[in-house]
């Protein structure tokens, strides 16, 4: 929805008028003041004799005169204190300015040369002051004219998050008006409709005169946010509800002068401003790839109706063109985005029938003096599973057409992991790893594309992957089909490729490795994932795996998307217990997530490491050597100085259970268990080892919306633990630190924690620098950990067994004193 914007002169054209503006003071001032003082006085007499007789005439004339005669006077003060030399000069030549430029004003007003400038037009106060117009915020917007006939609001929209709203009114008559203040009335009379314009800095004011179809804008200085009424001579409404709420008045005179008048023209059955009108006239088209000899060309069409519509603006907004062939009409409509395909025989195109603009985009091919075919939408049995969009021509083979298809990039709900599936056909983030600090290093997924080859009359389908190095294919040819779903044989430059694939693939970053899914019946699940080298056609396969499908082939690692597990219902999937169910047998797999919808389900990203010896799984965890950022993902081992113990951390998130990469939110409520046996719940990756490898920092972070948060903003607060790992205690430091602790240095006497003011990751924000005593933080009371089998935990921790029985001890047997 458009809003309202003031005009705004060029830089050149204001740079221009300020020398103007100097010259027409300073020349005469210096010509004066160099003149004897007689000289500049007979001058100034002149000036004022034109000014006096050519002023209420030609008003422009005069003001022009007026401006020269007070650079003279000030150019006379000069020439006083030259011809007096004394003291008093200076106040005879103060004296003589005043009274000079008072008398100048007191003329200009006689002779009716003062003007307001644009948009200075001012506001009184309303006596009126007890009506209140309808609100600015919505809900109270007039729902008939005066005449009793209905009126339409297309769309709403606020100002910032709970702002004053703005819509798209529609009058009955056709007139449509855009970004508008909800706080709007008729005039008495009911000849005009009056609006505020919302704004985030400078509002406007709206004036429809419904007999002329005119729209008035202007902007006076106390610009009424909601309007309660007009008399035909004042405009009444309140200013700034939320602050003053202070009642004004303008006079509608005065308005209509000051404000810029657009008449607005017809456009079908609307009138609407002039600009949509442009937009059309630049409408015609003619589309790239075409040759000129084919005459090929586009001209808008509009429905008979725009009022009858959903959305009136929307044929304006993404205009549809019907499609000649020179002077002959297709009888065809082709979207703005449309890309047609010539071969010097046929032309192809997506389009839709005219009589039927509501149906669905179909695939078409003719010629000139030829009719036209409808060859319908491919239609492939991957599609229900795959998001498969077909987009593009990409080229015509003897009467066929080859069709871009794209193949949607699967992603679990939270990430990387979760109990719905969903496909993005479009690129989205995705992680390239991560830095130093264990912050996410974000990069993009874009979906596969591949090729089909659409008859259109019931011939079998031919497929082939996006071009590769060399401009060559990778060619799939239906072999066999169990229970629905095809499986293909492979071939590449005529070789073929050993056994039976399904159509989802994945094509490596550097081109040289293409993922495949082995094919397999209806309800079952691929076991393995294999990759094929282009150059020699060599197979690696994966360990086994439930494979559901192919995510992303970047830099040598694959991800995929597996079946974790189902889950009951009211279940909630957890980074340490993604499924409190079995996953099924591989042959029938598909069949539960399927039922489900998908649901119901864990789904898991994995990745695997592309190597000439083979594909290995990635770790579940990272191996680091030095402290990690609070936004640090993923899960981690940090030993301590010496080796002689591990923190293993696991199981932070953000707090926002969602599958946005969010790299510069913090993540928080870990668990960590230490090779000593310590487990504690309720840190963020921020920790570090003292120098002795006795002790071990922890950052813990109370929400805004935590009971225990005393911060009076309700700010985020990140407090400090110290772990005893040999005397089997925590230590809790009161007081938050700051925000988004990070622990940069470790020595004998303590930490150096830097700490930022944003509550995010803000790369403008340096931080500054904590001193954190090892001595100050052992002053404190300390709570003594208990023992629970192979663990010592705090005795009011009560986290779910499932969790920590997550973590496999055999991982830090290498740090255990």
């Amino acid at each position: 929805m458009s809003q309202p914007s003031a005009e705004t002169e060029s830089l050149s054209l204001l740079m221009w008028q300020l020398l103007l503006a100097l010259a027409r003071l300073l020349l005469p001032l210096l010509l004066v003041a160099i003149l004897p003082l007689s000289w500049g006085l007979l001058l100034e007499a002149l000036l004022l004799a034109v000014l006096l007789l050519s002023g209420r005439r030609w008003p422009a004339v005069g003001r022009q005169l007026s401006a020269l005669l007070c650079g003279c006077v000030l150019g006379t003060a000069f020439a006083i204190g030259r011809c007096i030399a004394s003291d008093w000069s200076i106040l005879l030549s103060v004296l003589w300015v005043l009274l000079a430029l008072a008398g100048i004003g007191s003329l200009e007003r006689h002779l009716g040369l003062k003007v307001e400038e644009e948009g200075d037009l001012r506001a009184e106060h309303d006596p009126h002051a007890g009506e209140a117009g309808h609100s600015a915020w919505g809900g109270e917007e007039p729902r008939h004219t005066p005449e009793g006939q209905a009126i339409r609001y297309l769309s709403w929209g606020e100002i910032a998050m709970g702002g004053p709203v703005y819509v798209d009114c529609l009058m009955p008559d056709g007139v449509l008006l855009e970004g508008i203040g909800s706080g709007s009335c008729f005039s008495d009379d009911g000849r005009y409709f009056l609006a505020p314009l919302p704004s985030r800095n400078a509002w406007g004011l709206l004036l429809l005169d419904r007999q002329q179809r005119c729209v008035y804008r202007c902007q006076p200085e106390q610009t009424p946010w909601q309007i309660s009424g007009c008399d035909g001579q004042w405009i009444r409404g309140q200013y700034s509800p939320l602050g003053a709420n202070q009642a004004v008045q303008l006079a509608l005179d005065e308005v209509l002068a000051r404000a810029q008048c657009v008449a607005l023209v017809a456009i079908a059955d609307l009138w609407l401003e002039p600009r949509w009108q442009a937009q059309l006239d630049n409408a015609p088209r003619r589309w790239p790839g075409l040759p000129s000899g084919l005459a090929a060309h586009g001209r808008p069409f509009l429905p008979e109706s725009l009022q009858a519509l959903e959305d009136p603006l929307r044929p304006l907004r993404y205009p549809e063109y019907q499609l000649w062939l020179g002077e002959q009409a297709t009888g065809l409509l082709l979207g703005e985005d449309a890309s047609p395909r010539w071969d010097g025989q046929w032309l192809a195109c997506q389009a839709r029938p005219l009589e039927q603009p509501e149906a669905a985009w179909s695939y078409w091919l003719g010629a000139p003096q030829q009719a036209w075919r409808d060859l319908g939408r491919p239609q492939l049995a991957e599609q229900e599973r795959l998001a498969l969009y077909p987009g593009a021509i990409r080229g015509i083979e003897n009467g066929q057409l080859w069709i871009d298809v794209e193949l949607g990039s699967p992603l679990p709900n939270r990430g990387e992991y979760g109990e719905q599936l969903s496909d993005y056909l479009s690129t989205v983030e995705t992680k390239r790893g991560h830095d130093v600090w264990g912050r996410i290093r974000p990069g993009e997924c874009a979906p596969t594309c591949l090729e089909v080859l659409w008859p259109g009359d019931g011939q079998r389908q031919r497929l082939r992957s996006q071009v590769l190095s060399g401009q060559r294919h990778l060619l799939f040819d239906e072999v066999a089909r169990e229970q629905g779903w095809p499986a293909y044989a492979l071939s590449l430059d005529g070789q073929v490729v050993q056994g039976q694939w399904q159509l989802e693939h994945r094509l490596s970053s550097d081109q040289r490795w293409v993922a495949l899914l082995p094919a397999c019946a209806a309800p079952a699940l691929a076991e393995q994932v294999q990759v094929l080298e282009l150059a020699s056609g060599r197979l690696l396969a994966s360990p086994p795996l439930l494979v559901e499908r192919l995510r992303d082939f970047h830099d040598g690692v694959l991800e995929v998307v597996t079946l974790q597990g189902l889950c009951s219902e009211g279940f909630q999937p957890h980074p340490l217990y993604m499924a409190d169910q079995p996953a099924p047998p591989a042959g029938e797999a598909a069949r539960y997530y399927l039922e489900r919808g998908y649901g119901r389900a864990c789904h898991r990203l994995q990745r695997l490491h592309c190597r000439d010896e083979g594909l290995q799984l990635q770790a579940e965890w990272r191996l680091v050597s030095r402290p990690q950022a609070v936004n640090a993902d993923g899960d981690f081992i940090l030993p301590a100085p010496g080796g002689q113990d591990a923190a293993w951390l696991r199981g932070c998130e953000t707090e926002y259970p969602d599958n946005w990469l969010r790299e510069q939110c913090a993540r928080r409520d870990g668990y960590v268990l230490t090779a000593s046996g310590c487990a504690l719940f309720g840190v963020t990756p921020s920790m570090a080892w003292d120098a002795s490898g006795r002790y071990l920092l922890l950052t813990h972070q109370r929400g805004w919306d935590d009971p225990h948060n005393d911060d009076p903003n309700h700010s985020r607060q990140w407090l400090l633990w110290l772990l005893d790992t040999q005397q089997r205690s925590l230590r809790r430091r009161p007081g938050s630190i700051g925000g988004m602790p990070r622990i940069d240095k470790t020595d004998a006497q303590g930490w150096q924690v830097r700490v930022f003011e944003a509550d995010w990751d803000c790369p403008e924000d340096a931080g500054r620098l904590c001193r954190v005593s090892l001595e100050e933080l052992l002053a404190l009371p300390a709570e003594q950990l208990e023992p629970r089998g192979e663990r010592w935990h705090l005795p009011g921790e009560q986290r779910p067994v499932q969790h920590w029985q997550a973590f496999e001890l055999a991982q830090l047997a290498a740090w255990r004193r």
